[in-house]
């Protein structure tokens, strides 16, 4: 029986099988690594996010310099994505106008007076919109983390809006 490969062919054949098992090794490297990587990042979260905040909280402190000549300081971050259905945007709109903050409120419709409109009785709509990086500079500032006296607590603010406050430790 004739073989129809020839030596060069079956070298090549060769080389791809270890190639190929190579290649095997190499992808297990990048798996490997990718899993040290979601755990490092997850202890450094734990640990910038959580252990260092409220050490240096219960310590008083809120930045100490480090040997290195770094310094390790607490710094906030500040989150918001209101949901944005009818019935929430709704809820959000009736929280913002109870707080004094219907200014950051974008009214919008396909009338040139909306005051008219509903003076006329025409039934409508409302699609009110609240830009995102307005919401949550009022609601900072609202709360209090700008300075000055809080009008409300975190707490009160409507699930829907999504706020939150981070504090993570960061290397400077």
């Amino acid at each position: 029986m004739n073989d129809i490969f020839s030596v060069n062919d079956k070298q090549v054949l060769s080389n791809l099988a270890e190639m190929g098992a190579r290649l095997k090794q190499l992808a297990e490297a990048v798996e490997n690594a990718k899993v040290k990587l979601h755990n490092a990042e997850a202890e450094y979260q734990n640990f910038a996010q959580v252990q260092l905040p409220m050490l240096m909280f219960n310590a008083g402190v809120s930045s100490i310099a480090l040997t290195d000549g770094g310094e390790l300081t607490i710094n906030r971050k500040f989150y918001c994505s209101p949901n944005k259905n009818p019935e929430d945007r709704q809820r959000m709109t009736e929280f913002l106008a109870e707080h004094g903050a219907s200014d950051i409120i974008n009214h919008s419709a396909v009338v040139k007076d909306l005051d008219a409109l509903e003076r006329s009785g025409i039934p409508y709509t409302p699609a009110p919109e609240v830009n995102t990086s307005k919401l949550k500079a009022w609601l900072k500032d609202a709360l209090g983390y700008n300075g000055g006296t809080p009008k409300f607590n975190i707490e009160d603010i409507p699930q829907c809006v999504h706020f939150s406050c981070v504090e993570e430790a960061t290397i400077n």
